[in-house]
């Protein structure tokens, strides 16, 4: 028996290919505004969504400001779009939990684990819309 029976595992970008589900999310809201997404304009807003991540944890957003303010702002800066701030973030948590691609191997790991009795656990600190998925 080996020493370890019981194994954790984050999910995005080591069981879920986070970018992946991003980029197709970001594909399908952009097009709701019809707008293309191209490599540009997708760097351009992860850029900006860093940013807005980055005064969440310096405590100069609330959560609540977070949510209203992230697309709602940027579409409206990068774009001269007025958008529903709370609407847009919900839609966009919608597309992104619809999407689930896995990371290359993680179906051969997963298997290894169950054939070798391992205790395989989940976690997360993603948000609860798109992790139940």
């Amino acid at each position: 028996m080996t020493a370890y029976q019981n194994i954790l595992f984050d999910l995005d970008d080591t069981l879920l290919d986070y970018g992946a589900a991003e980029s197709h999310a970001l594909k399908q809201l952009f097009s709701d505004f019809n707008l293309k997404l191209t490599p540009t304009v997708k760097q351009t807003f992860q850029n900006y969504n860093v940013r807005m991540w980055q005064r969440f944890e310096r405590n100069e957003l609330t959560w609540d400001q977070l949510m209203e303010h992230l697309f709602a702002d940027y579409f409206k800066a990068y774009h001269q779009l007025n958008v529903p701030g709370k609407k847009t973030i919900q839609t966009y948590l919608k597309y992104l939990s619809n999407n689930h691609q896995l990371v290359s191997g993680t179906r051969t790991v997963m298997k290894y684990l169950k054939q070798n009795n391992y205790h395989v656990y989940a976690v997360t600190n993603g948000q609860k819309i798109v992790q139940d998925q």
